[in-house]
């Protein structure tokens, strides 16, 4: 409970911090929002061109989009910082003393490591998945909030998890920022369309090994009725069920790098 504490009171001085300079926050803020509008723009040009692609017509395209971006952002938001910098700072012997601080090492980096700029470009990605939903001619409907909750808590425990266990390469690598990088970025980035459009190793990989998969192609398959078994409507209701384990994975992993990261510092 200290550790939330800590972890909002931090977060709270963030944004004191960036809200110093309102202008350059707000022209930053402007310059994401112009970017993703700019990509999701490119996005309709080219199915509208090309007809549906991978078996998705434009309003599923734009929920595979929007789910990627949405989850991303959301755990992005206090972890990407923690996976792009970790290993720096255990070559440079600054884990150290961040092991020494009266919380958690993984709290304290990730109240360090906040970004505000993510949930504001999280809030984007949620209104493109909400005027995706609308081109899907999809009411508001109980049924249809609960598949969205669930299926951006389950990508977002996801990206969370993937994030975690990418990072804590750094225990094991040296150097290893540019593989976390292309791991966690350019891996990421498959998926901003179906993965039917894939060979079928490449489908496996992000299903199984990689699950980004459970982020939004499968829950989008779901909401479309394009499930032609109940193995594939499994698939398709799975992202929490995927989530939550891959969550304690990244998190399982952290601990045991951070577990051999003191015994070589003994």
């Amino acid at each position: 409970m200290g550790g939330l504490r800590f972890l909002l009171a931090q977060t709270g001085l963030a944004l004191q911090a960036r809200m110093h300079d309102r202008f350059n926050f707000v022209i930053e803020q402007v310059s994401n929002v112009v970017f993703y509008l700019c990509a999701t723009v490119a996005l309709a040009i080219i199915v509208m061109r090309f007809g549906r692609i991978g078996g998705f017509g434009l309003a599923e395209m734009m929920l595979v989009y929007g789910l990627n971006l949405v989850s991303y952002f959301i755990a992005g938001t206090y972890l990407w910082g923690v996976a792009r910098t970790l290993e720096g700072s255990i070559r440079s012997g600054a884990f150290d003393l961040v092991l020494l601080k009266p919380v958690g090492p993984l709290v304290f980096l990730m109240a360090r490591s906040f970004e505000p700029s993510m949930p504001v470009k999280a809030a984007g990605a949620f209104a493109l998945c909400l005027y995706a939903l609308t081109l899907h001619d999809i009411g508001a409907s109980p049924a249809t909030s609960i598949w969205l909750l669930a299926t951006i808590v389950g990508g977002t425990l996801i990206q969370g998890g993937i994030m975690l266990a990418f990072s804590s390469i750094g225990f094991w690598v040296s150097g290893s920022r540019d593989l976390v990088e292309l791991l966690i970025y350019g891996v990421r980035r498959t998926v901003d369309v179906p993965i039917s459009i894939y060979p079928a190793p490449v489908q496996l990989v992000l299903t199984v090994v990689v699950p980004y998969a459970f982020v939004n192609y499968y829950p989008v398959l779901g909401l479309a009725g394009s499930t032609e078994s109940a193995g594939m409507a499994a698939l398709a209701a799975s992202a929490l069920a995927v989530g939550l384990p891959c969550a304690a994975a990244g998190s399982a992993l952290w601990r045991l790098g951070l577990r051999r990261y003191r015994a070589a510092g003994g």
